[in-house]
C-alpha cells in the first residue's frame, strides 16, 4: 500500500487517498455511483423499459449498472438528460423544492402576447395549484411563428406544451438546452459521456 508491503491482518485502508498494489497491479475499487449526460434524441422513451418495446434512453447507453434518468423528457423532445445510480442525488434534482433549473429552446406556432415576459415572471395558470412562472427570452418571431429560450424551475408532466397553449400557441419543437447548468455541448443526438467529478459535486451542492 503507498509504495509499502503490509504484512498485519486488519491494516486499515482508505480507497480515496491510498493506492492499493497486488503483484504490481493496482486495485481500484469501483465508483459508488455513476452518472451518465445524455444529448436525447427524438422518438426515444425516457424510462428503463417500455412495454410497447420503443427505444429508451436506457437502451442508448453501455452499461453494466442499473440506472435510471433523473426526470424526464417527452418522446419528442431533445437535449439534455442526465441517468445515474445515485437515487438521492435524482430525489433533489427533480422535487419541486430544489427548483432546479431547466432551459429550453421552444419552436412554436401562433403569436405570444407582447407581454409573455410579464406574463411568465408573474406565473401562468395551466390548472394546478401553482401558476408556472419563468424566464423568457424570444429568439425570433414571425406574425405566426416564433422561437423562445424559456427557463423553468419545476418539471410538471407536459409543463412547457401547456403553457403554451395557455398563451395560444403550440410547441412545434422542444429541445432542452440546459439541466442544472449542464449543456449538451458537442454531443451530438444518441451520444453521451459521464460527468467529471467536479460536474457531480456541482451537482450535489445545488441539491
Amino acid at each position: 500500500m503507498n509504495g509499502e508491503t503490509i504484512t498485519e491482518m486488519g491494516a486499515q485502508v482508505d480507497p480515496e487517498t491510498d493506492t492499493i498494489s497486488v503483484d504490481n497491479a493496482t486495485v481500484s475499487l469501483p465508483d459508488k455511483y455513476i452518472y451518465f449526460l445524455l444529448h436525447k434524441p427524438q422518438n426515444v422513451i425516457t424510462t428503463v423499459d417500455d412495454p410497447r418495446d420503443r427505444e429508451t434512453v436506457v437502451d442508448l447507453i453501455e452499461t453494466d449498472r442499473r440506472i435510471y434518468p433523473v426526470g424526464r423528457l417527452d418522446y419528442d423532445t431533445t437535449g439534455v438528460l442526465l441517468l445515474t445510480d445515485d437515487g438521492e442525488l435524482t430525489q433533489q434534482l427533480t422535487h419541486p423544492s430544489h427548483e432546479v433549473p431547466r432551459t429550453y429552446e421552444v419552436v412554436y406556432e401562433g403569436q405570444l402576447p407582447s407581454d409573455a415576459k410579464e406574463k411568465f415572471a408573474h406565473g401562468i395558470d395551466i390548472g394546478e395549484e401553482f401558476p408556472v412562472q419563468g424566464e423568457l427570452s424570444i429568439l425570433w418571431e414571425k406574425p405566426k411563428s416564433g422561437a423562445a429560450h424559456l427557463t423553468l424551475h419545476t418539471g410538471r408532466y407536459h409543463e412547457v406544451k401547456r403553457v403554451f397553449a395557455a398563451l395560444d400557441c403550440k410547441v412545434t419543437r422542444l429541445h432542452r438546452v440546459k439541466f442544472a447548468g449542464l449543456s449538451c455541448g458537442e454531443l451530438a443526438p444518441g451520444e453521451y459521456r459521464q460527468l467529471t467529478k467536479s460536474e457531480v459535486q456541482h451537482l450535489k451542492l445545488r441539491g
